[in-house]
C-alpha cells in the first residue's frame, strides 16, 4: 500500500496482508504504522504485516501508532514482521491506551499474535521499545496478554543518557484502579514465548517481559511464560545514569501485588563500561 489509514474508529479488521510495506513519518511527534496512524475501539484478527519498513521521529509501530479503546476488545491472530525505528516503538501498537468500564470482566486482550521485529532509536531522545508494545497505560479493567510469540533485536548505539525501556513484550507501563482492586483486575501475562536481543550503550530499564513498571495500583500476574532467549548487554563509554536489567521485568515500581508462576527461560545480563 502507498498510503496507511490516519485516523479510524470502531471498526473490525480481518483477513488483511500487508507484504513489503514502507512507511516514514516526519515532523513534530510524527506518527507511523502500516495500518493506521491512530485507531480507536478497533479489532483485529488474522492482520499480518510483512518484510516492511515503519520510521518516524515519534512514535512507529507494526500495525497502530496509537490505540485507544474503553471496551472489551480482543486482538487475535496478527503476525508481524518488520524493522521499526523511531522514540516509542511496539510491534503491534507504538502505544496503547484502555480505559476501563469498572467491571471485573472487562478486559482488552491481546492473543495469539507472532511477532518478529528489529527496533531501533530515531535520535538522542528518550527511547522505548517493546515487542507488542511500545507503552501502555491501563485503568479500571484488566489486560491479558496470552499465547504470544515474539522475537525482538534492540539495538541502541547512543551516547546521550536518557530514561530508555525496553520489553520483550511491553517496553513501558503505567496500569491503575481507582476503584477495588478484586482479583478480576491485573495485568496479565499468560504463556507467552519471548526472544530478546538487546544491545545498549546507555541507562536502561530492560526485561524480557517487561522493561519499566511505573506505576501500578492493580496487580500483576504472570504464569507459565518461556523466556527462551532474553539477552541484555549494555557497554557504557564511562559510568552513568541508571541501569536495571532483569529476565523477566527491569523494573517495577509502587505495585500493588505481583504473582510470578512457571517461568522458563534462558537469561544473560551483562553490564560492561569502556
Amino acid at each position: 500500500p502507498n498510503e496507511v489509514i490516519v485516523d479510524v474508529q470502531n471498526a473490525r479488521f480481518n483477513n488483511i496482508h500487508f507484504d513489503s510495506a514502507y512507511v516514514k513519518a516526519t515532523g513534530t511527534e510524527a506518527r507511523a504504522a502500516v495500518l493506521a496512524d491512530t485507531a480507536t475501539g478497533i479489532s483485529l484478527s488474522n492482520v499480518s504485516v510483512n518484510n516492511s519498513r515503519v520510521s518516524a521521529n515519534g512514535v512507529a509501530a507494526g500495525l497502530v501508532a496509537r490505540y485507544y479503546t474503553n471496551s472489551a476488545n480482543v486482538v487475535r491472530n496478527v503476525s508481524v514482521n518488520a524493522e521499526l525505528r523511531g522514540q516509542t516503538v511496539g510491534g503491534v501498537f507504538g502505544r496503547a491506551t484502555y480505559l476501563g468500564d469498572s467491571d471485573e470482566t472487562s478486559v482488552f486482550s491481546l492473543l495469539n499474535s507472532s511477532v518478529n521485529v528489529n527496533a531501533y532509536p530515531y535520535d538522542e531522545n528518550a527511547f522505548n521499545a517493546g515487542g507488542l508494545i511500545g507503552m501502555l497505560s491501563a485503568r479500571d479493567g484488566s489486560v491479558l496478554i496470552q499465547d504470544d510469540t515474539v522475537g525482538v533485536k534492540v539495538v541502541d548505539s547512543r551516547s546521550e543518557d536518557n530514561e530508555n525501556s525496553v520489553g520483550g513484550l511491553i517496553a513501558k507501563v503505567e496500569v491503575e484502579n481507582v476503584g477495588s482492586n478484586d482479583w478480576g483486575y491485573g495485568l496479565k501475562f499468560y504463556e507467552n514465548v519471548v526472544d530478546l536481543d538487546f544491545k545498549g550503550t546507555t541507562s536502561v530499564a530492560a526485561g524480557g517481559i517487561v522493561g519499566y513498571v511505573s506505576r501500578a495500583t492493580m496487580p500483576i500476574r504472570d504464569s507459565l511464560n518461556t523466556l527462551r532467549s532474553v539477552k541484555l548487554d549494555v557497554e557504557l563509554d564511562q559510568p552513568q545514569g541508571s541501569i536495571h536489567l532483569g529476565g523477566g521485568y527491569g523494573i517495577i515500581r509502587s505495585v500493588h501485588e505481583a504473582y510470578v508462576t512457571g517461568v522458563q527461560g534462558n537469561v544473560g545480563i551483562s553490564v560492561d563500561s569502556k
